[in-house]
């Protein structure tokens, strides 16, 4: 079926009820102001009160609370006034991912109204760096993304308005200008599209369709045909970008083989605001179970390794970045991908960036990385095999762990952070034997929930030395062969001719992966 913001609309039915429930309850007032301390202006954040909803309870006039990890949150607006229960009453206000957080506790009397101003204070100003966030993965409707965005100080966002599930109903849409311009330093599209066909194991997993001039439905009453490709190269002829969730699914392979990837999730929703999933077992294939383990870093090491296997069969894939709020309990902008630009902020700005690679995507640290005087999403060329100089530097506002480069799907240096230090800078030499990719990644210091950093590929060409790519395309050849076997017993095609034209399209990304074995 094809559902239009139906996961919002529960979410925000099970609000209105907590809100409802515990408005009797409230019988003083919380005023918060909010101020950047270097610009001295109000600005957006999100706060916590009492922790979880459920249990203490505050209502805000014409504002539902969304859902972040174990609570229920709401958008502080520059100024916001509260309904809060008597008593002890603790504070948190959180502004994306380079503001401090702000943490208060205090006593409130029945009848009082108590004023409360903060200054929120970046421990990284990453603009003035020259990157701008953005994520992939937005679930809000239009008319709630753009408080969120700046609640989550996220220069691009997205709004996924339509989600494709198990079936869809050809409609011709209408054509709009969907992008929408908050200020010089915020921006978003608000007729985005997520594709996901049920069950995804087998017919492919989320794909979000992105800067849509016209939403996209087609005449496929079960999820076996039309596939995620068409709906993939529909978007790209009307210069929408395409967007993977990550490499884990059985359509990845074959939409990078066709040629209609534009990025892939790194730092996706199974990475959230204090969750890893294991996802191992559900989404891996059955030697995946054995290499990587039905674990949080088992997820984390499918999701990487999966995503190397494509770029070590030559395909040059720039990684992307998705929360899934608030189907998921996570803050938009959670997972963000930062895009390197030159000058003013547009939507097309950013995402000509992305395309090109130069990004990494993160849910908390930040990474800067380069080598031979090149970065994410540029190309080194070599004469021979050798060493290149590379510098990397990781910060964070919490303690960090390790650091690591990676090149053609094997760490080849490893950086340590002292204990308790938050930063790690480090010059290095790197043994290059021949052509390949190079990223780096940082984790923090904490085991659960993972937090990391991971940079889009640098590439590397080294002539007569080229990639030895027979082991990784001879496993997504056997992926593909999989699901052209699923396809021949596959029980939603209404025509025989559309079985026949899926597996021509498997088969020919097959054959993409056998010419490299």
């Amino acid at each position: 079926m094809r559902s239009r913001g139906l996961a919002v609309a529960l979410a925000s039915s099970v609000c209105l009820w907590s809100v409802t429930s515990l408005a009797e309850t409230q019988d003083a007032v919380l005023e918060i102001s909010l101020t950047d301390a270097a610009t001295g202006n109000l600005v957006y954040a999100r706060c916590l009160v009492n922790g979880a909803l459920g249990k203490d309870g505050c209502t805000v006039e014409g504002q539902k609370p969304f859902p972040v990890g174990g609570g229920w949150w709401y958008v502080i607006p520059g100024t916001l006034r509260l309904d809060v229960p008597t008593g002890e009453t603790t504070l948190l206000i959180e502004r994306g991912l380079e503001y401090e957080p702000i943490r208060d506790a205090f006593e409130v009397n029945s009848g009082e109204t108590v004023v409360r101003s903060y200054e929120l204070r970046r421990w990284i100003n990453m603009a003035e760096r020259g990157w701008r966030s953005g994520e992939m993965h937005i679930h809000y409707p239009p008319e709630v993304v753009h408080d969120q965005i700046l609640a989550a100080d996220l220069n691009v966002g997205t709004c996924l308005v339509a989600w494709v599930a198990e079936g869809d109903e050809r409609s011709d849409s209408p054509e709009i200008d969907p992008i929408r311009r908050i200020d010089q330093d915020y921006v978003y599209s608000i007729n985005d599209e997520e594709i996901e066909r049920f069950p995804i194991t087998e017919y492919g997993g989320p794909v979000y369709l992105l800067g849509l001039r016209k939403q996209i439905h087609l005449d496929a009453p079960t999820p076996s045909y039309p596939t995620n490709i068409e709906y993939m190269r529909l978007a790209r002829d009307q210069g929408g970008v395409v967007a993977l969730h990550s490499a884990c699914f059985y359509d990845a392979p074959v939409a990078a083989a066709l040629g209609m990837v534009d990025a892939v999730g790194v730092a996706c929703n199974f990475f959230g605001y204090d969750y890893t999933m294991k996802r191992v077992k559900h989404y891996g294939n059955a030697d995946d179970l054995q290499l990587y383990g039905h674990t949080p870093w088992g997820t984390a090491n499918m999701i990487f390794g999966k995503y190397y296997r494509l770029l070590n069969c030559g395909f040059r894939l720039p990684v992307s970045a998705g929360s899934a709020a608030p189907v998921k309990p996570n803050p938009v902008g959670g997972n963000r991908l930062y895009v390197k630009m030159d000058g003013a902020l547009s939507y097309e700005k950013y995402f000509e960036g992305l395309k090109a690679g130069r990004s990494f995507a993160t849910n908390g640290p930040m990474l800067f990385f380069e080598a031979d005087g090149t970065g994410p999403g540029e190309e080194i060329q070599l004469d021979e095999p050798g060493a290149i100089q590379a510098r990397v530097e990781a910060i964070f506002n919490k303690p960090l762990g390790k650091l690591e480069v990676v090149f053609n799907g094997d760490v080849i240096k490893t950086v340590e952070a002292s204990e308790g230090e938050d930063s790690i800078r480090e010059e290095l030499e790197l043994p290059i034997a021949g052509s390949g990719w190079i990223i780096a990644r940082v984790f923090w210091a904490e085991d659960y929930p993972i937090k990391f950093a991971h940079t889009s590929p640098i590439y590397v060409t080294v002539p007569g030395h080229p990639l030895d790519s027979s082991e990784d395309a001879a496993y997504y050849a056997r992926w593909i062969q999989h699901r052209i076997e699923w396809n021949k017993t596959d029980k939603g095609f209404r025509q025989e001719e559309h079985r026949l034209e899926v597996e021509k399209q498997l088969r020919k990304a097959l054959a993409v992966f056998e010419g490299v074995i």
